[in-house]
């Protein structure tokens, strides 16, 4: 039986219509029906096991809808062997336990979705994200605030081998066409997270665009998120916080997990380069800053808004090299310095 029904595109289009778990028993039935595509995708697994990371996203997906986000987070990182080491400010435990917050954090791994819920145990956290979310990982869909992203650019021949090929994958799965309403979601997502935050006290986290640049694609909407809070009234402006998380967590530590085989060559690959050069994971979380701390004119625009909030956080990932440096290797102290 020929194979060519087995295209990416045809994936990607099952993805996004009717999600992670569909393309997975896809695949499963293709492998079923074609000895050639069997054969072909067992000597691609033995080096990328895909399914078995698709089926462990499934498993996170599963296991926090039925048991919560905290519990959930916690029950997957036992699973998969993660286990970062957590410094947290007094202030900041309170905070993120018990008052309204916006959470903004750099998003290097994927999975830090999880470490962020595994320090909590409450569940009105909600999650600014793309509405791809929704497919991988469906259990989230109550906590998500989807928003709509905008087509990908082509990566320069100058960007790495790496960046090209995750920027392809995304483009393969994510891009369509662009709704017709998708700056009017992106609107009500603002309206969505000022209400959460502002008048029924929750919490919302932010992962921007896979990364803290001030020239993301998120700058606009965590600045206007801020202005309109600051400018509900002085009480909210002085109780709902800041907190600027960061994650040393790398692919590596990652593929180094139990979410891999034991005999994947790439968990034995990514288990060295932990060990030589990455050092352990961890997520670090300094004192939260009110937002009438902010020194930010009340009057301020959303650009500048966001960049004070990237300078926070950036002021963060400096502290976070001191406040960590007795837990790392002399090796790991010299990379990190």
């Amino acid at each position: 039986e020929p194979i060519d029904y087995c295209s990416e595109a045809l994936l990607a289009d099952e993805c996004r219509e009717q999600g992670l778990a569909a393309v997975v028993d896809r695949f499963d039935a293709m492998r079923r029906k074609n000895r050639r595509f069997r054969f072909a995708t067992d000597v691609f697994e033995s080096l990328v096991p895909l399914r078995r990371l698709a089926r462990e996203l499934l498993y996170f997906s599963d296991t926090v809808e039925h048991h919560g986000l905290g519990p959930g987070s916690r029950q997957a990182l036992e699973r998969w062997n993660l286990f970062p080491r957590v410094e947290m400010h007094g202030a900041a435990r309170h905070v993120l336990q018990n008052g309204p917050f916006l959470a903004f954090g750099n998003h290097p791994a994927g999975v830090e979705v999880a470490f962020f819920n595994a320090l909590l145990d409450r569940e009105d956290v909600f999650f600014l994200g793309g509405a791809h979310v929704q497919q991988i990982l469906p259990g989230l869909a109550p906590w998500l605030i989807a928003v709509e992203r905008r087509e990908l650019a082509h990566q320069p021949p100058s960007a790495g081998l790496r960046h090209r090929v995750v920027h392809s994958a995304g483009r393969r799965l994510w891009n369509s066409v662009e709704p017709v309403n998708a700056v009017a979601r992106n609107r009500e997502a603002v309206e969505q997270v000022v209400r959460l935050v502002g008048h029924e006290r929750a919490g919302v986290h932010m992962f921007p665009a896979a990364s803290m640049d001030v020239n993301a694609s998120w700058r606009h909407g965590i600045g206007r998120i801020i202005g309109e809070l600051r400018g509900m009234s002085p009480e909210i402006a002085s109780s709902v916080f800041l907190v600027p998380v960061v994650y040393t967590v790398r692919p590596s530590h990652v593929m180094g997990s139990n979410m891999l085989p034991a005999s994947s060559v790439i968990r034995q690959l990514a288990k060295f380069q932990t060990w030589a050069w990455t050092g352990s994971s961890s997520v670090f979380v300094p004192r939260p800053v009110s937002l009438a701390e902010l020194n930010v004119d009340t009057a301020a625009s959303p650009e500048k808004l966001t960049a004070a909030v990237h300078d926070l956080w950036w002021a963060a990932a400096v502290e976070s090299r001191t406040a960590m440096r007795s837990w790392l290797s002399p090796k790991a102290q010299g990379r990190r310095s």
